[in-house]
């Protein structure tokens, strides 16, 4: 047996076991996920923001604003684990922002590929339509763990944000505040995944879209959200790095 056919064979597994831990779901723009959430973030590691300008804490997700999907093709990359198949950015009424993105082969986040290997999910995000990137969010992990944040283009830590994850649907996202790109009035992305196999040492990256961005998708006018804690308490929003 290849080792990508072995490979292969160990992320089956993986799968049938996420899938037994996934709880909860939620419904984007009309697809109800069963999102794996790791918990709002209580420390700031090291190289995201601290933990006083954390972007969102929600443990669930009032109803889609706007939205915009852009596909990939499958197999536009040798190494199927780094396969991004489409993009997905939308806004939320509760003033959050949804970035996700489908891969043809799922990890868990929480695997070994990725809290020690350099695998990656990186969104540009265009808040000025002038083709080039304002800020980006990412999702990572480290030994503790999935981590996810916003940053500058200039790499000015703005907050951290919301990992999330869904092995049903082969997808892995971020949530966090609007107001963590200055609450632009709309915005764009682009995405690559950067996959780093530390059982086989076989590495892979993708985009997507293979160039240019994805249409525009319309800010949330409210900042407005449900803060993740003992009570759930609604409150507004007051932990973001801009315009507090």
């Amino acid at each position: 047996m290849s080792r990508v056919s072995a490979r292969r064979r160990l992320a089956g597994r993986r799968r049938a076991a996420v899938l037994v831990a996934l709880a909860g779901s939620v419904a984007l723009g009309g697809t109800t996920i069963a999102w794996r959430t790791f918990g709002a973030p209580v420390s700031s590691p090291a190289n995201e923001a601290p933990a006083d300008q954390i972007g969102v804490a929600a443990a669930q997700v009032a109803g889609p604003l706007d939205r915009a999907d852009v596909g990939d093709a499958v197999g536009d990359t040798a190494y199927s684990f780094s396969d991004l198949v489409g993009v997905v950015a939308e806004t939320s009424t509760d003033g959050t922002v949804h970035l996700r993105v489908v891969v043809d082969e799922w990890t868990d986040p929480d695997s070994d590929d990725w809290r020690f290997g350099a695998t990656r999910v990186t969104w540009e995000i265009d808040t000025n339509a002038d083709g080039r990137p304002d800020a980006s969010a990412r999702l990572a992990a480290d030994e503790s763990g999935p981590k996810a944040g916003v940053r500058g283009v200039d790499g000015a830590r703005r907050c951290l944000a919301e990992p999330l994850a869904d092995a049903a649907s082969r997808t892995y996202g971020v949530r966090f505040e609007a107001r963590c790109l200055g609450h632009p009035e709309s915005f764009r992305v682009r995405s690559s995944f950067e996959y780093d196999d530390v059982v086989f040492d076989l590495t892979g990256a993708d985009l997507a879209p293979d160039g240019g961005w994805s249409d525009a998708v319309a800010g949330p006018a409210d900042d407005t959200m449900r803060i993740a804690g003992a009570a759930g308490a609604t409150e507004r929003a007051r932990r973001c790095s801009i315009g507090c």
